[in-house]
């Protein structure tokens, strides 16, 4: 894994953040919550929808 597709601290922030906010059932990629905070973070919304999941 190259060091550019590693989290931040500060993206893994906002990513737990969000998953303490939604329930179980709406942590996928399509929930319009989970793609604007992967637009934000430059990432995809099914990065960030797995990266919750896991």
């Amino acid at each position: 894994m190259n060091s550019q597709n590693r989290w931040t601290r500060d993206q893994l922030k906002l990513a737990f953040h969000l998953y303490c906010q939604l329930p179980f059932g709406r942590l996928h990629a399509r929930n319009p919550e989970v793609m604007a905070l992967a637009r934000l973070l430059g990432r995809t919304p099914s990065a960030l929808a797995m990266k919750l999941v896991n």
